[in-house]
């Protein structure tokens, strides 16, 4: 039994209430607004989950069938691991960034059309089970290093400005946000790796040809060279954390191309991810 749709507005105005009171957190120092902000994440998370099970109760494949489906997923994994690591970490700044994309992805699955729809043949196949779930995990890692990139740009203005008062207590110090950065975009680099890796091997075995160059394919890849880029430069070169995060926040923008505008082209085969 699938779920109304439109049920995804409740979860939605959960985090954006979240993601407001998580800023609010951040400009004004209010501690008690970060704890409004985690139990509206929480609530939301709790009604979010309820749908999934609900819409991929029949068939877990589903989650790959449309982009609706796959963006409302990857924003629950999104505050799931939000809510995770800031109990673990305690870096409730993060919900600032992590939240509002968590509501941008719910409203991407709102606009999207995503009534119930037969599941392609191509994804009854095994790999499947490593391909799809490598490659929308990569997603949630890219985004959380997009949220500490952003952080961290945001924090090194104010200190370069001497606005420190801004800072102390609000949030976490710069090679904080540095050493997430880096652990974010190096797992996602990984997941994205195994998800091309095993897509090329999926794709020779349902259309004999490992790479075909598809707008999929070849967005993919500039994402996956963007933060081999990144982490290059920041592994062999030692580079500066402002520069590294600057390429994060552009291999992010390309991570939303391949996964919305192309996921949309209808002449692509790979539209469905």
């Amino acid at each position: 039994m699938s779920s109304p749709p439109g049920l995804l507005a409740l979860p939605a105005a959960a985090y954006l209430v979240s993601g407001v009171l998580y800023l609010w957190r951040v400009l004004r120092r209010s501690p008690t607004a970060g704890t409004w902000g985690a139990i509206a994440a929480l609530v939301g998370a709790l009604i979010h989950a309820g749908l999934l099970v609900m819409r991929f109760a029949e068939d877990p494949r589903a989650v790959a069938a449309g982009v609706a489906d796959a963006a409302s997923a990857i924003s629950f994994v999104v505050v799931v691991c939000f809510l995770i690591g800031e109990r673990l970490l305690g870096i409730s700044a993060m919900g600032a960034a992590a939240m509002p994309l968590a509501f941008g992805g719910l409203l991407a699955t709102l606009a999207s059309p995503m009534g119930a729809r037969e599941i392609p043949e191509q994804l009854r196949n095994p790999w499947f089970f490593i391909h799809v779930p490598s490659a929308l995990l990569a997603y949630v890692a890219f985004a959380f290093a997009f949220g500490a990139a952003a952080l961290y740009l945001g924090e090194a203005r104010l200190l370069r400005s001497k606005r420190i008062a801004a800072v102390l207590g609000t949030l976490p110090p710069l090679d904080q946000l540095e050493h997430l950065m880096y652990r974010t975009a190096a797992f996602g680099f990984l997941l994205m790796t195994v998800g091309i890796g095993t897509g090329a091997v999926w794709a020779e075995e349902a259309w004999h040809r490992y790479w075909q160059w598809t707008p999929k394919q070849s967005a993919s890849l500039v994402t996956w060279l963007l933060f081999a880029t990144y982490l290059h430069n920041r592994v062999i070169r030692g580079s500066r954390a402002r520069s590294g995060a600057w390429i994060i926040i552009i291999g992010f923008l390309s991570c939303l191309i391949t996964f919305l505008a192309v996921g949309l082209l209808r002449q692509d085969p790979h539209r469905f991810l």
